[in-house]
């Protein structure tokens, strides 16, 4: 491919990623998300995209969809720069530590039936 398909190609990814980003702070997390696939969809190992990517893990963790995030975040692990990465690593253990501090609460109102 010559450089002038190589940067409408870029032009591309990055309007993709600009739609996507656009859809997610209007509140169209579905568009968003489409856009988003449709950018990673492009095969884009590019370093440059894994914000893209993170943003798409946020949707899907956001909606409640962890296992989708977690899919979505994966492939940040092989990166050099692990920000991405530990960032959604981040979002996974809040959420964890809400689930498991959920329980504990649910509990509380049967422990107080207990006997002394």
């Amino acid at each position: 491919m010559d450089s002038n398909g190589a940067e409408k190609d870029h032009i591309y990814l990055k309007a993709l990623e600009n739609l996507g980003e656009a859809y997610a702070k209007t509140k169209k997390p579905q568009d968003a998300i489409t856009a988003y696939n449709k950018l990673l969809d492009q095969d884009v190992e590019n370093r440059e995209f894994n914000s893209a990517r993170y943003q798409l893990g946020t949707l899907h963790f956001d909606a409640g969809r962890i296992r989708e995030a977690q899919q979505v975040w994966e492939p940040l692990k092989k990166d050099s720069n692990p920000f991405w990465y530990n960032l959604a690593q981040e979002k996974l253990k809040e959420s964890e530590w809400k689930d498991n501090y959920k329980k504990y609460i649910e509990r509380i109102p049967a422990m107080s039936g207990m006997t002394q």
